[in-house]
């Protein structure tokens, strides 16, 4: 009876770690977005080559988008790919809507 408890509560305590990894795809979309918006806001060196938002659409958002397309495809949700791959392509996106705003009057 009490290796039943031990083996009981052996599952308890991997239970939180299980459920965080079946989140990640999740995750990473709501973390990407946010550190994309929250570069929006960091003040940006005059001089720098490079200002936040490039960092973050550049390197952060696709090496999240990456990760959550794993897991997504991992946990068999593949409706999570699509917000993953607008993540990885969040470079090329920024660099449209900057020429667009360029090009209106």
């Amino acid at each position: 009876m009490v290796a039943r408890h031990v083996r009981f509560r052996e599952q308890e305590e991997g239970a939180p770690m299980k459920s965080y990894l079946e989140k990640i795809h999740k995750m990473t979309v709501a973390l990407g977005v946010l550190m994309i918006v929250a570069s929006l806001f960091v003040p940006a060196d005059p001089l720098a080559e490079m200002r936040p938002l490039d960092y973050a659409t550049l390197y952060a958002a696709p090496t999240l988008g990456i990760m959550g397309i794993i897991s997504a495809f991992v946990q068999k949700e593949y409706r999570w790919m699509i917000p993953n791959l607008l993540l990885i392509l969040s470079f090329f996106i920024a660099m449209a809507m900057a020429f667009i705003g360029m090009a209106l009057p």
